[in-house]
């Protein structure tokens, strides 16, 4: 902390967290940013009304804010005592406490809104200049309306009744009354303040806010979409949403990580209509939540924040009505009594407990009530202690519980009660339960935990570690175990499965007798032992497990190692294999016997009466086969071959993130056929595709005929492949449902569960000329189509090996051409036009286009259209034009050479390519491409780009410099045309308009051959630094400036050429930089003819036409000579001589000891020696050289002089400290002698 204080004038002070500032006197400015606090001890306020005198003009300072969010809007003023504490509703807010000041005095005032004068209190993040945007009411007024529409307003301590206005978006804040704030029509921002408030939103979307109230509150906000904040208060607050999607909070407030506030009143929060979420996180009082009509979220849950500090239980007594409407109803971890009622809906009732940052679990301990309401609703009590009731009431309804003892009434509808005590690690026995069929009640026991339950239709019970004595009810139970102990399982009636995991150091071995419908499971010393059990689910272990299905649909999972026997049983029953060993998968099945084998390395399954297969493959290329049923196949990593046999099977297919995935190839595959009514045959073989990954979707397939197999890919998901043998692609189709049979289909995409009509296909002959259906994808065939889309419909048209015309029509098309010599034409939309091999014609049309033949071989035409367009030829082979049209247009036809170890990667263009950008401001780019194109920019601002680099280390390489002549027209516009790193002889021409023309480059990068640059007309600016050609820049009329020189470490001498620089008409510059030559310079000038030569080694630079010069010399000893105009000469290091010539001239010293530069036509009237206040030090700072710091004579006579002129001699001295003896003044320039040299020929940078 320190006190920092200012001056009478006019002070700008910068201060660190708990500074105390004193302005004193003048006009200060206090500039702050971000999480600190500070203190200003005499503030000087705007005052009240809008007339200040001189007086308090005078001593009016500013408040400067720059963070972002430090808006007026974010900012909150606070009385307290005697000062004002001005913070902001912003992340990282400083707060500033103005001592003895008064809130009324803080303004800031503008003309524009009837001040008598621009004076400001505050200039917010971002701004420069004054604005009138906060409002302050006098202490003692009692307005009833604000000031002006659209702003900020801060009002009194008095009890205030404040109008907003209609059609405004006010922002109202409130101070220590009682206010009542009406903020009327608009999106307003309501603050209250302290005190007990009454906030109205009224229409639009509104933010009410009493953060950290301690008063008694009322938020209404009305029509719209509204956020209500009551937020860690203590007082009794009442938040009504109103109509629209409203947010109403009471929840805790963090003010960071480790330190937050929860809320202690007795809340009521009401939604309304509309889909509202109510938050009341971690209350500590009684809260009554209302969702009202619509789908809402109310919570009244506890809180887990940050490394267990600090952790909130709900600690009251909660009631949550969801009403009508999917609602979505948590009091997880609370320690109240709770009441969560549903009302009509699919509802979402949850008092479980949460889980604490180091895994531990937030308890929910309070005796609660759960009425889920009519509709299918779930509800939720898992690892809750406390004694709950849970209602299900009309519906299907599902119940989730463990711990404690629970009561449940399924009420009417299939209801479900799942009971895990799996992982009960408290648990000292084993689970019994009992049922009465007649009144349809039973309960669920372990240990000293019960469950009540009546009107349950279906159990799911997982089992305990120890002994299980299970019985189901009526309906069609789950029953789970495996954990350990023996135990007795009874299924009951209904549809009963058994599902059994044994993670043991045994095998498993079962039995199975149909005529009682009894068996066992055993494994090791642990047994089940079952009956009345319709369907067994039993896991497999590591060794060598002989497994019998009974008389259902079983499932049965093996093949993690082991050689293992199966018999599937009666049934029809599924047999799970997924073998995540070292070898490939290769199977065998004998379809007369029903009997097959699945063998990985040294593992197999032998199986039999299996009806269907789900295999999963491993990372190596497997020989899958399935049996007669509905089998699952899927190949996994790797390029594996398939065979469904009989039935409908499903091929699954996922592009592996971390892997290449690569081909599988279906030799059975069975399609739907042609047309939309199937035979019974056709629909008893037909096979489904099923994509699993992103991108896999209708819109990216792509689907090839190459010779008998149809190849299946994906735009943009490479080395993914699935190819079917001997498959036309006219039988690949989905078709959807008819009134006969369900939608049949032979492709799954990403995230789909059931078949859905995607995509069409036309038969190999046809010859219509339309689409089958609107807005979907459709698949050509092989003939010379002549296709039209539909209007107003986004239609995906993929092309095959024929001469296609395609017309998109209006909407967002995509348009696939395929092989072939294909025009396709976008029409109006955002369309994506994509050619194939062959010589196409794109036509994008009006709207934002895509036209991409990137790849191709053809010699192909792309129009854009109107309005934005991307056009792509990268890595094609042939001669493209590409026309961007009217609109601000991206034209590619860039490329990369890559060689790596691993592989090498050539997608260079190599054609002769014509780009036209068009009117508007367009990107041409050519680089990395080898022929002569031809870039045009048109009209507007373009950014023409054939430049590139080069990199080359070890086994390493990567080239994307463009080799051939290519020529580039800015055309009318500000232009930038960039040819750095390319190795072709060049043409850039910047036409009209204010051009960046750019050649230059860095080693490795550089251009190396013969370049020509015309600025044109307009102030150009042309860049040849480190170009190693002999280039010819012309700057046309303009004011122009050139950049010459050698600054590259890469770059040898004698590759260095010669740059004609040609002025033109205009103020010309030109600057040249020698950071790295070996020899000094050695320059011409011939003021006749106004012709110049500059040379550093072979590096020569001869110019014409040239009105200023800007030299850096080298480290030796150069002879620099200026031209007639207004020179900049920098020696550097050496003994340099510089010669000005005509004009005013500036000598730039960067250090007093890098050597004596001569000056040899210095004219005091004219020229400067300009000096660097960092480099020479000694106090200097930027600026003019104060009076005191120099002097005429052979050495300073004070300790303020630094530079001493000899005008005997004409030397030119720096001292450190002036006169005292602490440092030898050095000469660093020798002038004429008796100049009439002062401060004034000195400026400091």
């Amino acid at each position: 902390m320190a006190n920092i204080i200012g001056t009478t004038s006019n002070d700008t002070l910068f201060a660190n967290s708990n500074d105390i500032l004193t302005g004193g006197g003048g006009n200060n400015t206090y500039n702050f940013s971000y999480d600190s606090k500070y203190s200003i001890t005499d503030f000087g306020g705007v005052g009240k009304g809008v007339n200040p005198s001189a007086a308090v003009i005078a001593e009016v300072d500013t408040l400067n804010f720059d963070g972002y969010g430090f808006t007026a809007r974010n900012l909150v003023l606070t009385q307290n005592g005697s000062n004002l504490e001005i913070t902001f509703d912003a992340e990282d807010s400083p707060k500033i406490i103005l001592q003895n000041f008064a809130l009324e005095n803080l303004d800031n005032l503008s003309l524009s809104t009837g001040a008598t004068v621009n004076l400001h209190n505050i200039l917010f993040d971002g701004q420069t200049t004054i604005t009138d945007s906060f409002d302050v009411f006098n202490a003692n007024s009692t307005q009833s309306t604000i000031f002006n529409l659209n702003t900020v307003t801060f009002l009194n301590d008095l009890n205030n009744n404040v109008n907003g206005f209609d059609n405004s978006d006010d922002v109202i804040n409130g101070q220590g009354g009682d206010d009542l704030i009406d903020g009327k029509s608009g999106n307003d921002l309501l603050r209250g303040g302290a005190g007990n408030n009454t906030l109205i939103g009224g229409v639009g979307n509104d933010v009410l806010n009493v953060e950290y109230s301690t008063g008694n509150n009322i938020l209404n906000g009305g029509s719209g979409d509204d956020y209500l904040d009551a937020g860690a208060t203590s007082g009794n607050n009442l938040l009504f949403g109103g109509d629209g999607n409203d947010t109403l909070s009471t929840s805790y407030v963090s003010q960071n990580s480790y330190n937050s506030t929860a809320s202690s009143g007795n809340n009521t929060l009401n939604g309304g209509a509309g889909d509202d979420y109510l938050d009341a996180e971690s209350p500590q009082g009684n809260n009554l939540l209302s969702g009202g009509d619509g789908n809402d979220t109310l919570s009244t849950s506890g809180v887990f924040t940050y490394r267990a500090a600090p952790n909130f239980v709900s600690s009251g007594n909660n009631t949550l009505n969801g009403g009508a409407g999917n609602d979505y109803l948590m009091a997880e971890g609370s320690s109240g009594n709770n009441l969560l009622s549903g009302g009509d809906g699919n509802d979402y009732l949850d008092i479980s407990s949460i889980p604490t940052y180091y895994d531990g679990i937030l308890l929910s301990s309070g005796n609660n009530t759960l009425n889920g309401g009519a509709g299918d609703d779930t509800l939720r009590a898992e690892d809750s202690t406390g004694n709950n009731f849970l209602f299900g009431d009309d519906g299907n309804d599902s119940f989730y519980l463990n711990l404690e003892n629970q009561t449940v009434d399924g009420g009417k509808g299939d209801d479900l009660l799942s009971v895990d005590y799996s992982y009960y690690s408290a648990a000292t026995g084993g689970i019994t339960t009992t049922f009465n069929p007649i009144t349809n009640t039973g309960s669920i026991t372990v240990g000293t935990y019960r469950v009540n339950y009546k009107d349950i239709e279906r159990l799911n019970i997982s089992g305990t570690g120890y002994n299980d004595n299970i019985v189901g009810n009526s309906g069609n139970d789950t029953l789970s175990t495996g954990n350990g102990g023996s135990d007795t399982i009874d299924g009951g009636e209904g549809d009963d499965v058994l599902s059994v995991n044994y993670n043991g150091s045994a095998a498993i071995v079962t039995t199975y007798n149909a005529t009682t419908n009894t068996g066992s499971i055993r494994s090791g010393t642990n047994q089940v032992n079952y009956k009345n059990i319709e369907r067994l689910n039993i896991l497999g272990t590591d060794y060598n497990d002989l497994i019998v299905g009974n008389s259902g649909n079983d499932t049965l999972s093996t093949g993690n190692s082991g050689n293992d026997t199966i018999d599937g049983g009666e049934g029809g029953d599924v047999l799970l294999v997924n073998y995540n060993g070292s070898a490939a998968i290769a199977t065998t099945y004998n379809a007369t016997t029903n009997t097959g084998s699945i063998r990985s390395g040294t593992n197999q399954v032998n199986y039999k009466n299996i009806e269907r297969l789900n295999i999963l493959g491993t990372d190596y290329n497997d020989l899958i086969v399935g049996n007669s049923g509905n089998d699952t196949l899927s190949g996994g990593v790797g390029n594996d071959t398939l065979t469904g046999g009989a039935g409908n099977d499903e091929f699954v297919y996922n592009n592996d993130i971390y892997y290449n995935k690569n081909t599988d190839t279906i030799t059975d595959f069975g399609g739907v056929g042609k047309g939309s009514n199937p035979s019974a045959t056709v629909i008893a073989s037909v096979d489904t595709l099923q994509f699993t990954s992103d991108g896999f979707t209708a819109q990216n397939l792509q689907l090839t005929q190459n010779g008998n197999n149809l190849e299946i890919t994906f735009e943009n998901l490479a080395n993914s492949k699935v190819i079917l043998q001997n498959f036309k692609l006219e039988n690949l189709d989905n078709l959807p449902a008819t009134s006969s049979r369900p939608a049949i289909g032979n492709i799954l995409f990403s995230g789909q569960t059931s078949v859905t009509d995607s995509f069409d296909v036309f038969d190999a002959n046809s010859t219509q000329t339309n689409l089958f259906n609107k807005n979907t994808v459709t698949f050509l065939n092989d003939l010379d189509n002549n296709i039209t889309g539909f209007d107003n419909s986004n239609d995906v048209i993929n092309g095959q090996g024929g001469n296609d015309i395609i017309d998109g029509l209006s909407g967002d098309d995509i348009i696939r051409g395929g092989a072939g010599n294909d025009t396709l034409i976008g029409g109006a939309g955002n369309d994506t036009l994509i050619g194939g091999a062959g010589n196409n014609i794109l036509d994008g049309d009006a709207d934002d286009d895509i036209l991409n033949i990137s790849g191709s071989i053809g010699n192909n035409t792309l129009l854009g259209g109107a309005d934005d367009d991307r056009l792509s030829a990268n890595a094609s082979t042939g001669d493209n034009l590409l026309s961007g049209g009217d609109g601000n247009d991206s034209l590619d036809i860039s490329g990369s050479y890559i060689n790596r170890p691993s592989y090498s990667s050539d997608s260079r263009t190599t054609g002769n390519n014509t780009l036209l950008g068009g009117a508007g401001n367009d990107t041409l780019s050519g680089s990395g491409s080898t022929g002569d194109n031809l870039l045009s920019g048109g009209d507007g601002n373009d950014s023409l780009n054939i430049s590139g680099y080069y990199y080359s280390s070890f086994n390493y390489s990567e080239d994307s410099r463009s080799t051939g002549n290519n020529t580039l027209l800015g055309g009318a516009g500000n232009d930038t045309l960039s040819g750095s790193g390319s190795t072709g002889n060049n043409l850039l021409s910047g036409g009209d308009g204010n051009d960046y023309l750019d050649i230059s480059g860095s080693d490795p990068t550089l251009s190396i051959v013969n370049n020509t640059l015309n600025g044109g007309a307009g102030d150009d600016t042309l860049d040849a630094t480190n170009a190693k050609g002999n280039n010819l820049l012309s700057g046309g009329d303009g004011n122009d400036s050139f950049n010459l020189g050698i600054t590259s470490s890469g770059d040898v001498p004698s590759d260095l050429a010669t740059q004609t620089v040609n002025g033109g008409n205009g103020n010309d510059l030109l600057s040249m930089y020698y950071f790295n030559a070996t020899t000094g310079i050695t320059s011409t000038f011939n003021a006749t003819t106004n012709t110049g030569s500059v040379t550093a080694d072979t590096y020569l630079v001869n110019y014409n036409n040239v009105e200023r010069l800007n030299i850096i010399g080298t480290d030796y000893n150069d002879l620099i000579v200026g031209s007639n105009g207004n020179d900049t000469l920098t020696g550097g290091k050496g003994n340099d001589s510089l010669i000005g010539g005509n004009g005013t001239d500036t000598f730039v010293f960067y250090n007093y000891n890098e050597g004596v530069d001569d000056l040899y036509d210095f004219n005091a009237t004219n020229d400067l020696i300009q000096i660097s206040a960092v480099y020479f030090a000694g106090g200097l700072s930027s600026g003019s050289l104060s009076a005191n710091q120099f002097t005429i004579g052979t050495s300073a006579t004070t300790t303020n002089q630094r530079f001493i002129y000899n005008s005997a001699t004409g030397g030119l001295f720096f001292d450190l400290d002036g006169s005292a003896s602490g440092f030898t003044q050095v000469k660093f320039a020798q002038l004429s002698a008796g100049l009439s040299l002062t401060e004034n020929n000195f400026v400091v940078v």
